[in-house]
C-alpha cells in the first residue's frame, strides 16, 4: 500500500467533467486500500476543492495525501495567482470540514487556494 499521492494539474486540457471523474478515479483507488476511512466521503469533499483549481486556477495546482497516524493529512492547491475572497464554494468546504470532524483544517486564500488539514480515521459501517 502506497503512503503517498500527489496529483498534478496542468491545466485545462481536459474538459471539467472528465477533469473531475479523472481525479475521483485516482483518490478512490488510492482511499479503497485503506479500510479506516470512508473513501467516498473523503473523495466527495476533496472534489469541491479540485473544482476550484479547475474554475479559478485555469486548472493548474495539485493534491497530495498522505497516510499518517491519526487519518489521512491531504493539502490543495491551486496555483492561481489572485486573491480571493469567502464565497459560497469556500463555505461549501468549511461546512463539510465541520461536518466531517477534519482535524488542523486551514485554508489560504491570499494567493490562489490552499487548503490542508487531516481527514481522520473512522471505523466503517
Amino acid at each position: 500500500m502506497n503512503d503517498e499521492l500527489l496529483i498534478e494539474f496542468n491545466g485545462r486540457a481536459k474538459k471539467r467533467d472528465k477533469f473531475l471523474s479523472d481525479f475521483v478515479h485516482t483518490t478512490a483507488g488510492f482511499l479503497d486500500e485503506e479500510k479506516r476511512i470512508h473513501a467516498n466521503e473523503m473523495v466527495t469533499f476533496l472534489q469541491e476543492m479540485v473544482k476550484n483549481i479547475y474554475d479559478h486556477a485555469e486548472g493548474k495546482g495539485k493534491v497530495k495525501l498522505t497516510r499518517i497516524g491519526r487519518g489521512i493529512h491531504f493539502k490543495v492547491e491551486d496555483f492561481g495567482d489572485k486573491r480571493h475572497d469567502f464565497g459560497q464554494g469556500l463555505f461549501l468546504i468549511q461546512g463539510m470540514a465541520r461536518d466531517l470532524k477534519i482535524i488542523a483544517f486551514e485554508i489560504n486564500c491570499s494567493r490562489g487556494f490552499t487548503y490542508t488539514g487531516i481527514y481522520p480515521y473512522k471505523t466503517r459501517a
